[in-house]
């Protein structure tokens, strides 16, 4: 057993990963992110090596774990075939993931745990931010698949699932004895954890208010309406959140091609050419 001392702030971590940035799409089988794929422990193939002693051996010991993901953006799309695909983690067994943003959309294809910020956690989630179209089956969450310690993070998600459980726009599911509070998110049809929100644990709140929050980064005042037909995507338009866009902006497209608005949570056809 290793206690996660990742939260003492005088002992300074042995992982730190920060301030960095990804727009690259990441494709993975399973444990996929837009900055690190799992955070963890590995095991050395002989049992022998997972422990160094230095000094006198003793029957008392104790052994430590810390790990911090700090500060760092993602704006590439995640792809993940199987289970854990999140924007900054895909898992997250200890830790901090703090000070994080996710703009890049998440998928796990067959699996499960997808997440705005992490796919499955144990780590401490706090202070992040998710702007992101987030497709999968079960555990699915704008914040995390499945997480344990979720504190003051901010969503605007959409949610595409086909017959999955365990849904909600801070987390589809959370571990016992479970930490969240003081998370808001962009109400839609869906509730905060497993599709129920309670007021201890998040705020469901309209754009406006949302962006009247403190400190809320520019990058949720933009909307990119994306253009598929058949599956594939056509073209990508950039549109201020709140502002007019011109008619010539939109060409005349194929009644089959779906416009999805990424940022205010909206699905809609184009008929005939015009995102509504």
């Amino acid at each position: 057993m290793f206690e996660d001392i990742s939260a003492q702030n005088e002992t300074p971590a042995s992982a730190i990963v920060a301030s960095c940035h990804n727009s690259g799409a990441v494709q993975a089988d399973f444990q996929g992110g837009g900055i690190v794929g799992t955070i963890g422990l590995e095991s050395s193939f002989d049992p022998d090596d997972d422990i160094v002693f230095l000094g006198e051996n003793s029957l008392r010991m104790n052994r430590y774990v810390s790990a911090h993901v700090l500060n760092s953006k993602n704006k590439g799309r995640v792809t993940v075939q199987n289970d854990d695909a999140g924007g900054i983690a895909g898992t997250a067994w200890f830790g901090i993931l703090q000070g994080n943003e996710n703009y890049g959309d998440i998928e796990t294809t067959d699996g499960d745990y997808c997440g705005g910020i992490a796919g499955e956690s144990q780590a401490v989630v706090q202070n992040n931010y998710n702007k992101s179209i987030l497709t999968g089956n079960s555990f699915l969450g704008g914040i995390v698949g499945k997480g344990k310690t979720v504190t003051e993070n901010y969503s605007m998600s959409q949610l595409f699932f086909e017959d999955g459980r365990q849904i909600g726009n801070l987390a589809g599911a959370l571990y016992e004895n479970a930490a969240v509070h003081g998370n808001y998110y962009v109400k839609n049809e869906y509730g905060a954890v497993n599709n129920v929100t309670l007021q201890s644990q998040a705020s469901a709140v309209s754009y406006e208010d949302f962006m009247a929050l403190q400190d809320m980064p520019a990058e949720f005042q933009k909307m990119t309406v994306t253009f598929l037909a058949d599956g594939e995507i056509i073209r990508r338009s950039p549109v201020g959140m709140g502002r007019a866009s011109k008619r010539t902006r939109f060409r005349m497209f194929p009644k089959n091609q779906i416009a999805l608005a990424h940022g205010n949570p909206v699905i809609s056809q184009i008929s005939p050419g015009i995102a509504r």
